[in-house]
Parts: structure tokens; sequence; C-alpha cells
């Protein structure tokens, strides 16, 4: 045991005056002398690399809005030595692409922006030897109007599907209206500002939506998200019996109908089942039908008016026994 520590401690002493040598500094200065020389032949190798630029709209009057803006970055392809791609990864500051407003201005309010026009911007801040060789998108367009606006409603594309034995009771838009602004002649073609379209399926409970307004070219709309509020409930069915009302007769004619009074049948939410009486409906035999079959036995019957919030409406039955009285004027 003694002998196996006596011989560690003798090669730890070896190593520690190897250490102390020349022999190590010269290790030492060619090893960082061959790291120097791979560091300088890696920096010169040329390569391309993908890099994202900023694009900017600059010198915009006060009085113009941009409808349809540029897009936020473009992606440039360059090649060069390695040294430059490291500076334009790591040490530049971010430079931006920039199109002038002022040299494009023109009647149509729409400019679409030549490629080489951002490219000679970009060449502006790269270091010489640097080539450019592309630039992403290929489309650089943008719109705009000298403030024309217009006040629309917002409407609602998309479907809310209840869940059985349920349906939607209110839909609220906040805000209900929106501001778009286009040129005049777009403005004239437009009634309304949609939503993108949603979808939804089996609810059964109150909620509500987030929801991005539907863009298109040349136009700005604001606000650019709206709020879509929703309140569910549960259908109950409800049975009442309706008068038959006559119209179209003549005032010296009078309809009697066998029977008098028909029964309908209609499901409604719990939060309206008080609220609809039979004075929500208007059930009635058309004098102008029976002018047509003027010997028929039977008169069918209309439901003229309902509400708008009950579903499933059934008449007990469709046609009713009748009769016509002369009656005699005073």
């Amino acid at each position: 045991m003694m002998n196996v520590f006596i011989y560690i401690i003798n090669k730890v002493r070896n190593v520690l005056a190897f250490l102390r040598g020349k022999t190590f500094l010269t290790f030492l200065f060619f090893l960082g002398l061959s790291t120097a020389f791979w560091f300088f032949e890696v920096s010169k190798e040329v390569r391309t690399v993908e890099l994202v630029y900023p694009l900017r709209l600059i010198n915009v009057p006060e009085n113009v809005v941009v409808t349809t803006e540029l897009p936020t970055n473009v992606r440039v392809r360059l090649k060069a030595e390695n040294s430059l791609l490291f500076y334009y990864n790591y040490l530049r500051t971010t430079p931006s692409a920039t199109v002038d407003f002022m040299n494009y201005a023109n009647p149509s309010c729409y400019v679409n922006v030549p490629q080489e026009d951002v490219m000679s911007s970009i060449r502006q801040e790269l270091k010489p030897n640097t080539e450019l060789l592309s630039l992403m998108p290929d489309t650089l367009e943008y719109y705009y109007s000298y403030g024309a606006k217009k006040e629309v409603p917002i409407q609602f594309q998309g479907k809310i599907q209840t869940a059985d034995g349920c349906y939607v009771r209110t839909q609220t838009m906040i805000p209900e209206g929106a501001t778009i602004y286009a040129t005049e002649q777009i403005l004239d073609t437009i009634t309304a500002a949609f939503t993108e379209p949603a979808y939804l399926r089996d609810v059964d409970r109150d909620g509500h939506l987030v929801l991005n307004m539907e863009m298109r070219k040349g136009v700005k709309i604001i606000p650019d998200t709206v709020r879509l509020e929703y309140t569910i409930d549960r259908l109950v069915e409800k049975t009442l019996s309706l008068p038959i009302e006559a119209v179209n007769f003549p005032a010296n004619k009078r309809l009697r109908t066998f029977p008098m009074q028909v029964n309908i049948t209609f499901q409604v939410g719990t939060k309206e089942y008080r609220s609809i009486t039979a004075e929500n409906f208007k059930l009635v035999v058309d004098g102008a039908d029976l002018e047509h079959n003027p010997h028929a036995r039977t008169c069918v019957l209309k439901l003229q008016h309902m509400p708008d919030n009950v579903f499933g409406v059934r008449l007990q039955q469709s046609e009713v026994e009748y009769l016509i009285e002369e009656t005699s004027d005073l």
C-alpha cells in the first residue's frame, strides 16, 4: 500500500516539473499560433446567409392614411466572408430598409415598390465586398388615402351552433360599428365591415369571442378587433289557443270558422316563456284565397305573424270548415 502511495506522489512531481519546463510553454505557443491561423482561414471563407431587415415607410404626410401597410420586414440573402457575416449578425446595430413615400405618390393611391429600390437602400448599409443576392417578398406594395372615411356597422361572419335543446338568445357586438379609411371610390362600395369567419359547436352556456376584422387591400378598419358576446337559453315547449281572424273580406260579409280557435305549439326560451302570449301571433283566413275556390268546404289557415324568438312552430290543424254570412249595412 505504501509503495502505491509513493508511486502516485512521484508521478505528480513529474507532471509539475513538466509544466514548469520550456517544453510546455513551447506547446502553448504553437497551440495558440495554430488556433489563430485556423480562425484567420475560417474568417476568409465566403458563405451565403439570410438576414432579416426591418422595412419602414418614411416621409408620409400628416393628411395621408396608409390603408394597407408594407411588409414589416424583408429577408435578404447576402454573400460575404465569415468575418463580415459575423459583424452583420452580432456587432452592428440593426439597420432598416426604407421606402420614401414622396418618391412614389400618385393619383391612384396605390404603390408597387420596385425591389431594386429597396435593395439599393440596403446596399448603403453594407460593407464593401458584400454581395446582395436577393430580397423577399417579391411584392412590396401599399395603399393609402387622404383621410376619407366612413362609419359602417360590424357584421359577424360565422355561426354559433348550440347544443340540443338550446338556442342563441342574444348576440351583441362590441363595438357595434367601425370606421373605415379608403379612397372615395372604394368607400362607395362598402356598406358594412365583417369579422373573420368563426364557427362554434355544441354551445350550451353564455360566452364571448374576440374576433379580428376581415381586412381587404386598400381598406383600413378601426378597430381591427371586436368582441362578440352571446347568451344561451334552454328551450321549453308551450301551447296556446289562437283565435282565427278574417282578412280581405268585404264589409258586408262575415266569416265563421269551425272551430273558432286553433292550438299552436312551439318552443321558446325559459326567459321568454311567460312573455309570449296569443297576442304575439296572428292566425288568419285570407278572403282572396276563397275567391279562387268558392266551393271548397274548408279554408286554409295562415300564420301571418309570430315572434322571432320561437322555434318549431306547428298548428294543431292547417284547415278548418267555414261559413260566410251576409250582413246588412246599417
